[in-house]
């Protein structure tokens, strides 16, 4: 097991379903965040208002494959009670890559 691996658990919501949490306060505080966020879509929406010509692109297949390098991918690792596995991101932003 990694040493940065972070516990992964389920705690009840108010509503009677449960949520899956991941502790990454170890692996979030030394986190550089992207310093080009992706727009918000409501902002996308506004600034694509009055064109004619669109573009979709499926990142449905690519999303998680985002290149990583070698040394980075311990701190991925998280700790669940029956397995081991790879989350998705540190800090809960999924949609942009980060720098340790």
């Amino acid at each position: 097991m990694s040493p940065h691996s972070s516990p992964t658990f389920c705690v009840k919501e108010a509503t009677g379903g449960w949520w899956i949490v991941h502790v990454f306060n170890k692996l979030n505080d030394p986190t550089i965040p992207a310093q080009t966020p992706i727009p918000r879509k409501d902002m996308v929406f506004d600034t694509m208002s009055g064109s004619t010509k669109f573009s979709v692109i499926d990142l449905i297949y690519g999303f998680y494959q985002i290149l990583m390098s070698e040394a980075d991918v311990p701190l991925t690792q998280h700790a669940r009670w029956n397995a081991l596995g790879m989350a998705r991101d540190a800090t809960g932003a999924q949609e942009h890559p980060y720098h340790l």
